[in-house]
């Protein structure tokens, strides 16, 4: 009765292994598995029905058999229930990974695509790059070129400009010795001024002097009578050196006053002239600065103190000359 039994859920025992087979298969197979699983099950199927079949003739006879039948068939049934889950899980699994794996297939083309076109993108930009560079060449070596020109041209235009500035210091040097040399002169004239100076405030003293004595005598003399005296008085004292009380405030040229006697008018034609060659003086230097800077050599002389100096030695001096001339003649008759 049991060998029977074995016998008969012998086809349930092949179909239940049958279903528990997991193959492992590529996805692309997917479709012969599912084919295979559906006929076991409709193989499994068709065995349970034979043994429902089987089991009603001999229930009479083996109802124990039949009990422990009925129980291995349920198990059965759990058993294929369960593999028709884990069947479908598998199913779902492998159509997951075959739709990942057509994803990735895609993903995989789209990258060798884009692989190719960086190629593609890399190779043109090397190309480029060679005739760019053989271009850059080129052109580097054409501005080299004009740079060594401009680097000649620049060297001969410094030594040009080193020869100029050679000269203007050779005619700076002249104008400073020249400078030196008027100011040399300009130091004599100051003290021949002063030694003028000193001269006219001995007249000046010697005029109050006389015009004390004029208003404490009312005696009558002659007008020209003191005039020869006082005028080898005067060239006297300008060949006399300079006193020490030169500075004092009462100076004739610092405003000091003078008294009506015989040297008035020629002390107002004195300062006629004085005047007339500061006019002429200021209108010699005014010219001589607008020369000299007109001039690229003597341009940075042209300031006041040197057309000072220039317009003194050409109009101021001739004329102190000339008084010294006049005034050593006079006091050599005497």
């Amino acid at each position: 009765m049991s060998s029977s039994a074995a016998t008969e859920a012998t086809p349930l025992l092949a179909a239940a292994f049958l279903l528990r087979l997991r193959p492992i298969i590529s996805p692309s197979a997917a479709a012969v598995v599912h084919g295979i699983r559906s006929a076991a099950a409709l193989l499994a199927i068709a065995a349970f029905l034979a043994v429902i079949c089987a089991v009603p003739a001999a229930r009479s006879q083996h109802a124990s058999d039949a009990e422990a039948l009925r129980l291995e068939i349920d198990d059965l049934r759990l058993k294929i229930a369960r593999l028709e889950s884990i069947l479908e899980g598998d199913t779902k699994s492998l159509r997951t990974k075959a739709y990942i794996m057509e994803e990735d297939n895609k993903l995989t083309e789209a990258m060798e695509h884009d692989i190719q076109l960086l190629m593609n993108v890399e190779e043109t930009k090397k190309s480029e790059r060679k005739s760019y560079s053989e271009s850059n060449i080129f052109a580097m070596e054409d501005e080299v070129q004009i740079l060594q020109q401009e680097v000649r041209k620049i060297n001969s235009i410094a030594y040009t400009i080193e020869s100029l500035a050679n000269d203007a210091e050779k005619r700076v040097e002249f104008l400073s010795n020249e400078v030196k040399k008027i100011e040399d002169i300009i130091a004599e004239q100051w003290i021949q001024i002063r030694q003028f100076e000193q001269a006219f405030v001995l007249t000046k003293m010697m005029t109050s002097k006389v015009h004390e004595r004029r208003l404490s005598g009312n005696a009558y003399y002659w007008p020209g009578k003191y005039t020869v005296p006082k005028a080898s008085r005067f060239c006297k004292a300008i060949r006399r050196p300079c006193p020490p009380d030169i500075h004092r405030p009462d100076v004739f040229f610092l405003g000091g006053s003078i008294s009506r006697s015989c040297i008035s008018l020629p002390y107002k034609q004195f300062k006629i002239l004085v005047s007339s060659a500061q006019r002429i003086h200021h209108k010699v230097q005014v010219n001589l600065q607008d020369v000299m800077r007109s001039n690229r050599y003597s341009r940075g002389l042209a300031n006041e103190m040197i057309t000072f100096c220039m317009a003194y030695l050409l109009v101021i001096s001739p004329v102190w000359i000339a008084w010294f001339i006049f005034s050593m003649r006079f006091g050599s008759k005497k």
